[in-house]
């Protein structure tokens, strides 16, 4: 019998890494999208997002995809609040279209697609400790005022800032030609900028321009590599390049700049 007991405990911890840490599960679910100042095969990728997030959450998980919900810098906060208390992520590891059909009611059409998904589902590690205090900002600031702020952060860890205009185009703010990136030591306050002036300036028309700044805190240095040629990055490849840093090694802030014109 002993054998045969030797050979049971370990069949049984064989067993235990997938039970505890991933589990599958295949579900059905459809999406759809109104064609409405968008082309056909816009309306078909919006609509198979829609069926790809709604598989995700049928299966259990507050997923990753949610990204793609992620319209403008205002809405940053509610998704990280949303995505940080997340204990389980999943990915679809394939799918099949089992339908994709226009589907009218009168004046409103809409384009129906409906998939068969496998989802691979996975607890969470542990969240970061990593935690960080920005400071030095004021509620309005004017044409050709400079900007400063200071950073402190729980641990020694990396930052890298990126600005987005109200409608979400972006770029990198620090480190930048002037500025490389440098740790930042535990409990230290350390202030911005470090070697050039930071002036604000409007791009638009607008009496008061609504800008955010991005803070994203790594422990290790992990450097965004998704800048264009010409600088710009995109909102959505830096929030994707962020959910793909482990857990337990980023956190982020984010912060209002509002600026009017000079003498106002």
């Amino acid at each position: 019998m002993k054998p045969f007991y030797r050979l049971l405990i370990a069949t049984f911890l064989l067993l235990i890494p997938s039970a505890l840490f991933a589990q599958t599960k295949t579900v059905i679910a459809e999406g759809t999208w109104e064609i409405k100042n968008i082309s056909i095969e816009e309306a078909k990728e919006r609509a198979l997002k829609q069926a790809q997030k709604n598989a995700l959450e049928e299966a259990g998980a507050q997923t990753e995809i949610q990204v793609t919900d992620v319209m403008n810098v205002s809405d940053v906060n509610t998704w990280y609040s949303n995505f940080s208390k997340s204990e389980i992520t999943g990915t679809i590891i394939e799918y099949d279209i089992i339908e994709s059909i226009l589907v009218s009611n009168g004046d409103i059409h809409l384009w129906k697609v409906k998939i068969k998904a496998k989802v691979e589902l996975n607890k969470k590690k542990k969240g970061t400790t990593l935690d960080a205090h920005v400071s030095g900002f004021t509620t309005n600031y004017n044409e050709g005022d400079k900007l400063q702020f200071s950073i402190k952060t729980s641990e020694d860890c990396y930052v890298q800032i990126f600005w987005f205009d109200a409608f979400s185009n972006g770029s990198q703010f620090y480190p930048n030609d002037y500025e490389p990136a440098e740790p930042l030591k535990a409990m230290v306050e350390k202030k911005f900028p470090q070697s050039i002036e930071y002036t604000l300036y409007k791009e638009t028309d607008e009496l008061q321009e609504s800008n955010s700044l991005v803070f994203i805190f790594t422990k290790k240095k992990q450097p965004f590599l998704k800048a264009g040629k010409d600088g710009n990055v995109k909102l959505k490849d830096m929030l994707e390049w962020f959910m793909k840093l482990p857990n337990d090694q980023r956190f982020m802030l984010t912060e209002s700049i509002f600026i009017g014109k000079k003498g106002r």
